[in-house]
């Protein structure tokens, strides 16, 4: 598995893991405008997952883990550990020292990974998007 950053003109890859997963994003925003270099790519032949990082000092954020359905247990297992940790990797280069997630309550398998590896529960609420 190789994880890299997503390339300017990937949105329409990223787009096509978010419909895969039947997540509403994937026709809230264009797509095919040039992505920041802040969003991770997982694949193996081909996109089977995605992460995006926001940049942070001293608190960096990873949100929107997607995941490819219909991938093995432990193909998905490999897949989300190589995101997170490629994700707190980098945003570790760029000063973060604490890393902040939403996690749905539906994604038991992400909530698991990070407590696994010391993540807390410090609040619970609502994510929010508003269009502008």
């Amino acid at each position: 598995m190789t994880i890299r950053f997503a390339l300017p003109h990937e949105g329409p890859v990223i787009q096509a893991l978010f419909q895969a997963k039947g997540l509403p994003l994937a026709d809230w925003v264009d797509w095919t405008k040039p992505l920041a270099q802040n969003w991770l790519i997982a694949e193996f032949d081909q996109p089977v997952g995605c992460i995006m990082l926001n940049y942070g000092t001293p608190i960096g954020r990873m949100e929107f883990l997607v995941v490819l359905p219909g991938l093995s247990r432990r193909i998905k297992a490999s897949v989300v550990r190589g995101l997170c940790y490629a994700g707190m990797e980098q945003l570790s280069r760029h000063g973060s020292q604490l890393v902040a997630s939403i996690i749905s309550l539906q994604s038991s398998s992400w909530q698991r990974v990070a407590e696994r590896r010391g993540g807390r529960v410090v609040d619970t609420g609502h994510l929010y998007l508003k269009r502008l």
